[in-house]
């Protein structure tokens, strides 16, 4: 919001002003902004990673019981808050792709064009989410 808040003030400044090389070179920064903040991800493409975080997310319950049974174990480690371990680590992305899924499905149930911004948090959720022990303990054999 801040970074908005920021441009939409470069503007106005850049329109009041005189310069045209100052307005030329603000006009391509308001481009490129808008580049980036309009990008936007395919429905099915939103749909898989969606479905991939969803497969994650069951095994990260999984851990969090297996963790909760054995505090004790190397892969159940908090950590600090400085140095997080990967319990901490966990929760962390799994709080993250959350609220990326549902910004994600909320899009797609209204229409609206899905957000590259979701889209990139979400899948590294995932990615981090596979790297973690969640995909080595506590899963169900």
């Amino acid at each position: 919001m801040r970074k908005l808040l920021t441009a939409s003030i470069l503007i106005a400044t850049a329109s009041l002003g005189g310069c045209a090389s100052f307005n030329t070179d603000l006009a391509k920064l308001k481009t490129a902004f808008d580049v980036v903040t309009t990008a936007t991800v395919s429905a099915p493409t939103a749909q898989v990673a969606v479905s991939s975080f969803e497969v994650i997310e069951a095994a990260v319950t999984e851990y969090l019981i297996y963790c909760k049974k054995s505090p004790a174990v190397a892969e159940c480690s908090p950590g600090t808050i400085e140095k997080p371990g990967p319990l901490r680590l966990v929760i962390k992305y799994v709080r993250q792709g959350r609220v990326a899924r549902d910004q994600i499905k909320a899009s797609g149930k209204s229409g609206a064009l899905i957000s590259t911004t979701a889209y990139n948090v979400l899948m590294n959720a995932v990615s981090s989410l596979t790297a973690s022990p969640v995909s080595t303990v506590g899963v169900p054999k």
